[in-house]
């Protein structure tokens, strides 16, 4: 059995099936004092990327065969920050769709009766752990100046954010329907309640929620400096300091159900792509190419 060593700091279910065809070693970063005696460099055959660039990491990133990274950004960024490293073994495997609940009409009939929301109306959908941090105000500014008023404004988060919005909105006038939900046990019933999912997120991470709305059929704005945003057309990203746009084409949607319809059907389709099996194809293809 041929034998790889893998460097990985979070947990990946690409690397089980690849266990029973390879013998893994898995590399740990060494202790000072261990890295201060070592007198060899420490190498590797496969290394998934995390982000960070301390002068063990980069030493092992030169050493390493293959470089596995999350997006094209990420993958320019290392690029740019390590521009004598061998260019062509850093490659791109995009987070994949890891759903195992399948979508349910009756969940959305049963969160509106709870909720009572009109069925016609549709369901804006916002969540993150740190609410302000990833684009809180945006969606605020965005709803607050939508035309159409066919909707709910739907946020989850944890129960100190939610707290604290509450607080806010104490002193706030807002002028659509919001509803607040805090800790929610099973967030994929979130998805497929939801209409539309909106992140305007400065930051680059990426968001696997994009996955989840997709696969939930749901219309999708996300910001263009997210990482998630390479997987969507260029309809769905929110430009930066351009929000009149997303206010435009979320108006539209909410007074079209046909074109929303279309809109969701499209996100379905194009992100099933992103499946655990294409992810795991994709990598066996690079590792046959050591």
């Amino acid at each position: 059995m041929k034998k790889f060593t893998i460097y990985n700091t979070r947990k990946n279910k690409l690397l089980e099936p690849l266990e029973l065809m390879y013998d893994l070693e898995f590399i740990k970063k060494p202790s000072f004092f261990k890295n201060f005696l070592k007198k060899d460099k420490q190498k590797t055959d496969i290394y998934f990327y995390d982000s960070k660039l301390e002068k063990y990491n980069i030493e092992l990133l030169y050493n390493s065969k293959l470089i596995i990274v999350n997006s094209q950004a990420q993958k320019q960024y290392l690029q740019k920050k390590l521009p004598t490293i061998d260019q062509e073994k850093i490659q791109v495997i995009y987070p994949y769709i890891d759903q195992d609940i399948a979508y349910n009409k009756s969940i959305k009939k049963e969160f509106k009766n709870l909720y009572i929301i009109e069925k016609d109306t549709k369901i804006i959908f916002f969540r993150s752990n740190h609410l302000s941090k990833n684009g809180l105000k945006s969606v605020f500014s965005i709803v607050s100046n939508l035309n159409n008023r066919n909707f709910t404004l739907v946020i989850e988060s944890t129960k100190k954010e939610i707290a604290s919005l509450k607080l806010q909105l104490d002193i706030m006038k807002i002028n659509f329907n919001i509803i607040l939900i805090e800790d929610y046990k099973n967030k994929n019933e979130l998805f497929m309640i939801s209409d539309i999912f909106i992140f305007p997120s400065s930051r680059k991470f990426f968001n696997t929620d994009i996955l989840k709305a997709g696969f939930y059929k749901n219309g999708i704005f996300v910001s263009q400096n997210n990482y998630s945003s390479e997987i969507v057309d260029t309809f769905a990203t929110i430009e930066v300091d351009d929000e009149n746009s997303t206010i435009f084409k979320i108006d539209a949607l909410l007074s079209n159900p046909s074109e929303l319809k279309i809109v969701k059907d499209t996100n379905y389709n194009q992100l099933l792509n992103y499946s655990f099996s294409n992810s795991f194809i994709t990598l066996k293809k690079y590792i046959l190419n050591f």
